[in-house]
């Protein structure tokens, strides 16, 4: 919580000496806040920029929880690397993103994993909260539609620990329903979010040198992207080229890289 460009540089800075990677703005409101709407803007243009700027002083860079408009314009004037949900936005918005860059982490499940917690547990969830994530499905929807169609770049993320852990799958099936194809999802999912993280040396492609972490799916995804939203059918997994899951009756031999 922090007011004025000082203190978000001392907030940031404080952050980043803490070992941080990112640095995660909120620049609106959002669907869990208690006390403001996801149309709300938080964070004024300069105080964003104080915070890009000394994340990029230390070679990090800055994503911002974005679901309002206004949110989401301020970040990208400011220079974040990526607008996490991004609700509400506009041709002029969607323009902005390719122009500059900035990725798309839409988290289509989040608001829908809100619903289905309330719906099983409304003596946990305040019914405003409910009322949040009911509000922002469909504008949410339209706007990543826009998004893919116009060619924005989308990295997969789920807005963890909003929804339960191991359902992450169901982003993909989500993201096909609504514009991609099923390869857009898996690239989304993969070298895109590696690229997005800076962490494409390493992981996003199946490459000699890279860790091997690997997923084997029962089934062909390509025509039933679902079948990798079950983990059920995910035989194994492969960790830094660890089996961290081997359902295949096989054994993997160790592998720091790819063979």
């Amino acid at each position: 919580m922090v007011d004025g460009v000082e203190e978000v540089r001392k907030k940031t800075r404080e952050i980043l000496r803490a070992g941080a990677d990112w640095i995660k703005l909120a620049t609106s409101g959002g669907v869990l806040s208690a006390a403001d709407a996801p149309t709300s803007s938080q964070l004024t243009i300069e105080e964003i920029a104080a915070a890009v700027y000394e994340a990029a002083a230390q070679e990090k860079r800055c994503m911002a929880h974005a679901q309002g408009t206004m949110g989401i314009q301020n970040a990208l004037v400011a220079g974040v690397a990526s607008i996490e949900h991004g609700v509400y936005l506009t041709g002029e918005l969607i323009e902005l993103m390719i122009e500059r860059n900035v990725y798309l982490v839409p988290t289509l499940v989040a608001p829908r994993a809100v619903i289905q917690f309330s719906q099983e547990h409304p003596e946990l969830l305040p019914p405003a909260m409910a009322a949040k994530a009911h509000g922002v499905v469909e504008a949410h929807t339209q706007s990543f539609r826009r998004a893919v169609k116009a060619g924005v770049k989308v990295a997969m993320g789920t807005d963890a620990g909003v929804g339960r852990h191991g359902d992450n799958g169901q982003e993909l099936v989500l993201m096909v329903e609504n514009g991609m194809t099923p390869v857009q999802a898996i690239v989304a999912s993969t070298s895109h979010a590696a690229q997005l993280l800076h962490l494409d040396q390493n992981l996003g492609t199946l490459e000699e040198g890279k860790l091997a972490d690997v997923i084997i799916v029962d089934g062909d995804v390509l025509g039933n992207i679902s079948r990798i939203a079950d983990p059920t059918n995910v035989k194994l997994v492969l960790k830094g080229g660890q089996a961290a899951k081997n359902m295949l009756d096989v054994t993997v031999p160790m592998m720091a890289g790819l063979m």
